[in-house]
């Protein structure tokens, strides 16, 4: 029962004083970079469409179906960011949502098999995230890890808590990460998985998706809040307020009250996951249906086959 972070905040202590963000505006927006699993995908939508109403973020989005830190032969997350943190237009702000396919046993450096739900196995996890993170450990660029939610089938859950707790603890030790906990978020009264949970009204809503693991865009949508929340308390990303003019008198024209579409100003690049996000308009009951896994390979740890190719990532 409770989450498996008991304790861990969204911006846990810090020992060490965050230096002075810059100011933020529509004319220089928040450069947010929001990479992971399918789990990231959504999660980036939603970011990146908060941000273009306000106009103060900007999101570059960098999903990769079917990858995690168990199996770097197939996707090496860490080296991935640590390429994205040494470009010369690094991005201000990260936000990482990943860890669904991670339920597998591990290869470690020195070629030892660690088995799940073992101590071994979760100290190279531990191993493993503090490599992931400590690539932004020179500019200190913030980064918003988000935890994985319950999930429906005991083991799955199990091992999520393990993940839960190695994230958070290798955040709470560095003061550039912040450990984003929403396991409790998605759970009933008692503590136990939910699939349906009550929206603001009272009313029934489902949160999950039949395979017991993904979310529902509603579900992803109060996760983007959260994220955005910890965001606006590092920035403030409130809208600068116009200044009303005494000359501005005329009635607006039938074309003046149109609402612009933002569009995304990142460049994107070969592996970006998204091409002008903010244009998107989702609704409560679109369905993130999962993209279909990479091959599984019992014989090795269970992952998906090292032989398998990354196709292109689909534009959004």
């Amino acid at each position: 029962s409770g989450s498996p972070t008991a304790g861990a905040a969204v911006a846990p202590t810090r020992a060490t004083a965050e230096p002075p963000r810059r100011r933020v505006a529509p004319e220089r927006p928040l450069r947010v970079y929001v990479a992971g699993d399918s789990f990231a995908q959504p999660l980036g939508e939603e970011i990146a469409a908060m941000g273009a109403r306000s106009a103060m973020v900007e999101v570059e989005l960098d999903f990769r179906i079917s990858t995690g830190l168990a199996r770097p032969d197939y996707f090496d997350w860490p080296a991935r960011l640590a390429e994205v943190a040494a470009r010369p237009a690094a991005p201000e702000a990260v936000v990482v949502f990943m860890g669904a396919n991670d339920d597998q046993n591990m290869i470690t450096a020195e070629d030892a098999l660690v088995e799940m739900t073992t101590r071994e196995w979760r100290d190279e996890y531990r191993r493993r995230a503090a490599a992931a993170m400590d690539g932004f450990r020179t500019a200190g660029t913030p980064v918003f890890w988000v935890g994985l939610p319950i999930m429906r089938e005991p083991h799955e859950s199990a091992v999520a808590r393990d993940i839960n707790a190695a994230l958070a603890a290798e955040a709470a030790a560095r003061p550039w990460v912040r450990f984003v906990d929403i396991w409790a978020m998605f759970a009933d009264a008692s503590g136990r998985f939910a699939a349906f949970l009550p929206d603001g009204h009272g009313q029934m809503q489902e949160v999950r998706q039949r395979d017991g693991v993904h979310l529902q865009r509603v579900a992803t949508r109060e996760v983007a809040v959260r994220v955005y929340a910890a965001l606006a308390a590092t920035w403030d990303l409130t809208p600068p307020t116009a200044t009303p003019t005494a000359t501005s008198t005329a009635a607006p024209s039938a074309t003046s009250t149109a609402t612009p579409t933002a569009t995304s100003t990142a460049a994107p690049s070969a592996t970006s996951a998204a091409t002008s996000p903010a244009t998107l308009t989702p609704t409560p009951s679109d369905p993130v249906t999962p993209p279909p896994a990479a091959p599984r390979d019992i014989e090795n740890g269970g992952g998906p086959k090292s032989s398998a190719v990354l196709s292109s990532v689909p534009s959004i």
